[in-house]
């Protein structure tokens, strides 16, 4: 056993995968897409998607395997073909999303491969079913394996989108021949065709997207970035920050309604499923329950909850198996969520609370809100305290572990770094420890040390773990557990049932697997899980589903892909998402009452210590509970006459809800202000829902065009006369010397310098109509407040009586043209030489768009602008046109990157001043070999000193040092690199530099 002292170098991944596991491990950079420059889209269009697959970088190498020489062939990042009985060789996969409703095949094109001698004999994979001999299958007639070169998987659904997995095979081994085929390009053409589509959606477009949904097939999905653009609601703010279904046994609820308000209260909506205490057995029908509840969302055309928890569990302790279990699938949750699509993808995050009595489900509940809604600040090192673990187990010494298990989890520990925790306990232990007594006993001395997180693979028995955990003392800090190991299941439930509602202890959520799973598959689930989680900004149950969906990029291999889906399960809050850092503690400026008629509100959120320091893109939540049953009542499961919106404050910490004409709150009830964010302490208020005893109440008001086009709707540029109607709210007494104030809240509309009105005295109950108020102006470039109705601009009113004051406002709905990209004439590829481009626009506004002329613009220099204006005749709502003329004049910058794509933005301008704009991408050049790849999401490009097709290739002034070239140029100097280890584990040396780089935001002085 050794504890290892890692330092920092410019090898961003120690992770070392050898034998017959091997898993690429994620990059280490926020948000960056999975896919290395291996892949890219040459075309896509309505015809069909064609990939380009450069291979030319393979890296074939001699690894010892129990001291027997075999060929290698790898790509950096890539997975691998893992058949029982064949070689390992590489296996190249992209997931390409695909239309909902089209027939696909796949064409394949390829340059003239290479051979090349086999001087030692292959890998073979082996699992416990293939035996050390190859096997006829997926061998082709010519003794080739694989036996193809490229193919392509049958459709997948998940929440409306349909796409499929295109795999190359750049290196076949001849088995007869004992020689290797090896192709440096591929491509494959992805062809819409007329056929009977497989696996269609069945509702394509949605509104209210799950922003969890968008971060993962963006992230997945080569092309994940042409997901939803054809949403209606595309530009609009998200009703809320996520969408839970809670799935509870009825005895359970009431013992979780805090968890569920504290949900709503921060910007979630909750929907409950209450189960019946004689059908929580069934799973069958607990599954029909929640595919009747998805199913009634998509009806309406709106996506549904995106995260299911599962409350409830059977009293066997210490096992905790699932309550509602299929009896077609396996132990895990996962099945429930599989609602779209002839599949086996969830649909959802999903997740389990194995808990239920009171006091395991007040146990959950309390650790839950602990971490999420009240982290413990009296003491705040625990936020940047995390452990990562690895042990060695097995029935044997060599039975049931890898080395590739401790080695994997020391990506954890670099990623942490790179994430900036500084205190990091990291136990690695080679030695055998059949049933986990060493691990679980370091595990139970960082549950005491309070730590944010627990990351890693171990494998320990129940009764090993028994001994330890039950040791655990009371805390005020519960770590998230992501780990993968044998007999999870004997383990998990050990650790989530420590304790009670007064005595909370133990980790807030946990990964578990089930029986004696493969360490491919474990290893795919922890390093997939905990990069959602830690790198890509997911939820737990989310970051669940990377894993799931993540490893058919891996491994070809249908068995290992299955047992991580039907092994891997959770429990804790599926929305949960981990601190990375000390949270900010803010505070907030709000009413301190306001009337069931109020139509504005608006809150301020600064620093706790300072108040003139706004803070921006804090989540604002305005939660109104309204009349709500009791959490015991058989009415509150149903109940759902609760107001809930939730947005981001802007620049100024300004937070604002305008609330229309049906909103009325409950006079008598609370209503609740709840600041969130990813680094931000939730901060909570409430503000008292009063009648009022006396005020000034808007109770009508109507606008009047003074100039436009008379047709009585506001449009751009037009200017309005507003009118209205006021009452006093007293029964009793007079208010005199009433004034009113109007400001206009947008800068979409100015009122006129005369905005203050003097309104006299109002007789107790009263109504004043006000003919003649005051005259606004709606802005040229006001956007279409159907398209955009965060921007619909808002008049405040405030009245004024003596010392008191009230304040409303009224909200206009201006209907405006709407510009959006309909296509590029010709396609989106740039040819070397000037170019000439059409864009066709199609108007999605509510009314006309008049002839404009266009200003296109470069926003990332790759393409030069050489002819920038044209004209658009007019377009008519609905309809599209293209630019009057031949086009846009552009080339191409010889600094960029064959295959680079470049953004672009149209600027539109009428002749009376409305504004609009449209973006989009050109490609530059089709990509081609002996140039550069890339640029990736941060711009930085692969190229070597084969890339000489590209004018700005470097030119390179080698120097030799080998020793064995009596010409060289200088000797070097001698590293002591071996490059033998234990366990072949690989060999890593750190060498200093005379200076600092810095690579994807991180700064390194030694690689």
């Amino acid at each position: 056993m050794k504890a290892l002292n890692f330092e920092r170098s410019f090898s961003i991944l120690v992770a070392v995968l050898i034998s017959t596991i091997l898993v690429c491990t994620p990059a280490i950079s926020d948000n960056q897409p999975n896919q290395s420059s291996h892949a890219s889209i040459l075309t896509q269009n309505n015809q069909g998607i064609t990939l380009s697959f450069d291979l030319s970088d393979v890296n074939q190498s001699v690894r010892l395997v129990e001291d027997e020489p075999h060929d290698v062939f790898e790509f950096q990042n890539e997975g691998m073909a893992l058949r029982d009985g064949q070689p390992i060789l590489p296996a190249i996969t992209r997931l390409v999303v695909v239309p909902p409703d089209v027939g696909l095949s796949l064409l394949i094109n390829y340059d003239s491969p290479r051979t090349t001698e086999g001087l030692n004999s292959p890998e073979l994979y082996k699992s416990e079913s293939a035996e050390d001999q190859y096997i006829d299958a997926d061998i082709d007639p010519n003794g080739l394996f694989p036996a193809v070169i490229a193919e392509m998987s049958d459709p997948m659904v998940i929440r409306g989108v349909r796409f499929v997995s295109v795999t190359t095979y750049p290196v076949q081994f001849n088995i007869e021949a004992n020689e290797y085929v090896i192709y440096d390009r591929i491509e494959t053409e992805i062809q819409f065709t007329n056929d009977e589509p497989v696996n269609p959606v069945r509702v394509p477009v949605r509104s209210n997207r799950s922003q969890q949904f968008l971060k993962l097939i963006r992230n997945l999905a080569i092309n994940g970035d042409q997901v939803c653009r054809d949403d209606p609601d595309l530009d609009r703010e998200p009703e809320n920050v996520g969408h839970y279904l809670i799935v509870v046994h009825e005895n359970c609820l009431e013992h979780i309604a805090d968890f569920i308000e504290w949900r709503r209260k921060s910007g979630w909506r909750v929907d409950i499923y209450s189960v019946p205490a004689n059908l929580a057995g069934d799973g069958d029908i607990v599954k029909r329950g929640v595919e009747d509840r998805y199913n009634a969302y998509l009806d309406d055309g709106i996506d549904p909850f995106d995260e299911i928890l599962m409350v409830g569990d059977i009293q066997r302790y210490p096992f905790g198996n699932a309550q509602w279990r299929l009896a077609s699938h396996s132990r895990t949750d996962y099945s429930y969520a599989c609602l779209e699509g002839n599949d086996l993808i969830p649909d959802a995050g999903i997740s389990r609370w194995c808990a239920g009595d009171p006091d395991m489900l007040g146990l959950f509940q309390g650790r839950t809100l602990a971490y999420e809604a009240n982290p413990y600040m009296e003491n705040t090192d625990w936020f940047g305290r995390v452990g990562v673990f690895s042990s060695h187990w097995g029935a044997s010494v060599n039975s049931g572990w890898h080395p590739s298990i401790n080695t994997n989890v020391r990506w954890l520990f670099e990623v942490f770094s790179y994430l900036g925790f500084e205190d990091i306990r990291f136990f690695e232990d080679f030695e055998w420890d059949q049933l986990g007594v060493r691990v679980s006993q370091w595990e139970l001395e960082r549950y005491h040390e309070d730590c944010n997180m627990l990351m890693g693979r171990s494998e320990g028995y129940w009764w090993a773990y028994r001994d330890n955990m039950v040791r655990l003392q009371s805390s005020n800090v519960f770590p998230i557990r992501i780990a993968t190991m044998g007999h999870g299941d004997r383990v998990v439930p050990v650790l989530m049932r420590q304790g009670g509602p007064g005595n909370l202890k133990g980790p807030v959520a946990a990964t578990s697997s089930y029986g004696n799973p493969s360490t491919i598959s474990m290893n795919i689930g922890m390093l997939e899980t905990s990069h959602g989680l830690l790198l890509n900004d997911l939820t737990l149950g989310w970051s669940r589903l990377q894993a799931m969906i993540g490893s058919i990029a891996y491994v070809g291999n249908d068995r290992v892909i299955a047992e991580l889906r039907d092994v891997f399960d959770m429990y804790g809050d599926p929305g949960l998402q981990p601190w990375l850092a000390v949270p900010r503690v803010v505070n907030a400026e709000v009413p301190e009452t306001i009337t069931p008629a109020t139509k504005l509100i608006e809150v301020y959120v600064h620093d706790i210590n300072d108040n003139e320091i706004a803070v921006q893109d804090a989540q604002v939540t305005l939660y109104a509970p309204g009349d709500m049953p009791n959490f015991n009542s058989n009415n509150y499961a149903s109940y759902d006459e609760m107001l809930m919106i939730t947005r981001k404050s802007d620049e100024n910490g300004l937070a604002r809800f305008y609330l229309d004409e049906e909103v009325e709150f409950v006079d008598g009830t609370s209503l609740n202000i709840t600041v969130t964010g990813r680094t931000i302490k939730p901060h909570f208020d409430e503000i008292e829902i009063v009648e009022p005893g006396s005020g000034i109440e808007l109770t009508d008001w109507s606008i009047i065009q003074i100039e436009g086009n008379d047709d009585a709707e506001p449009n751009p540029g037009e200017m309005f006369a507003l009118s209205f109607s006021v009452r006093n709210l007293s029964r009793r007494n007079a208010l005199q010397n009433i004034s009113a104030n109007f400001s206009s809240l947008s800068s979409y509309l100015s009122c006129d310098d005369n905005n203050a009105i003097e309104l006299g005295d109002i007789d107790a109950d009263q109504v004043v109509e006000i003919e003649e108020g005051i005259n606004f102006t709606i802005s040229s470039d006001c956007p279409d407040g159907i398209s955009r109705p965060i921007t619909r601009p808002l008049i405040q009113i405030v009245f004024s009586s003596e010392e008191e004051s009230w304040t409303t406002a009224i909200q206009l709905d201006v209907l405006s043209p709407d510009l959006a990209i309909s296509r590029i004439i010709g396609g989106n590829v740039i040819e070397e030489d000037d170019n000439s481009v059409n864009i066709e626009v199609e108007n999605i506004g509510r009314i006309p768009m008049p002839a404009t002329t266009a200003t296109l613009i470069s926003i990332g220099g790759g393409i030069i602008v050489e002819e920038a204006e044209g004209e658009y005749p007019a377009i008519d709502a609905g309809e599209d046109a293209r630019m009057d003329g031949r086009g846009f004049g552009i080339a191409c910058s010889q600094y960029v990157v064959p295959g680079s794509m470049c953004d672009m933005m149209i600027i539109f301008e009428t002749e009376n001043g409305f504004l609009d704009s449209v973006f989009f991408s050109l490609q530059v050049l089709e990509e081609h070999a002996n140039a550069p790849q890339g640029p990736d999401t941060y711009g930085y490009i692969c190229l070597d000193n084969t890339d000489r097709e590209w004018e700005k290739a470097p030119v390179y002034n080698w120097e030799e040092i080998s020793l064995q070239d009596d010409d060289r140029d200088s000797d070097g100097v001698r590293l002591e690199f071996e490059g033998r280890s234990p366990y072949n584990i690989g060999e890593t040396i750190v060498i200093s530099l005379p200076f600092e780089t810095q690579f994807y935001g991180q700064l390194y002085d030694s690689i």
